[in-house]
């Protein structure tokens, strides 16, 4: 059987996110999240964890500068592949992606975004979002709708 778009874009996003489960290196996180920015001229990629109920981003946490850079850097070249894939099937690339995997159920949610989220055309640079999306998780952590999606809210 022949791959499909779903089956070759899913496939890229799990490689995602079990890269940053590999850069843990043996910590145990309840939760990866996952950002992805692909604009006309800018892409970046983030991660971020939820361990022992707290969310924590990759600095502080017990991985080396190398594990990080080299997270951010593999997590920029699957970015790519995304992007080939989507014009392999001639389908739009998202400009934007934010992943959360639940470790412990295994359960997956992304939302994603086809719109300029970032750049010179919003003056917005992917850092920020990606640093008010963990200032948002560490803020709402009660109440945030990945808690919800996952039954914890």
């Amino acid at each position: 059987m022949s791959k499909i778009f779903e089956d070759e874009f899913m496939e890229l996003q799990s490689g995602l996110i079990a890269l940053c489960l590999e850069a843990l290196d043996g910590i145990k996180a309840e939760k990866i999240f996952a950002y992805a920015s692909m604009e006309k001229y800018v892409t970046s990629f983030d991660a971020f964890f939820e361990i022992k109920g707290q969310i924590k981003e990759k600095h502080e946490i017990a991985l080396s500068d190398d594990i990080q850079l080299a997270l951010l850097d593999e997590g920029m070249a699957d970015l790519m592949k995304i992007r080939k894939v989507c014009e392999k099937y001639k389908r739009p690339c998202p400009t934007e992606m934010k992943m959360c995997y639940d470790v412990t159920t295994g359960k997956y949610q992304a939302d994603y975004k086809y719109d300029p989220v970032c750049g010179a055309e919003t003056g917005i640079c992917s850092d920020d979002i990606f640093d008010a999306w963990v200032n948002e998780m560490k803020q709402d952590e009660q109440n945030s709708k990945w808690r919800k999606w996952f039954g914890r809210g």
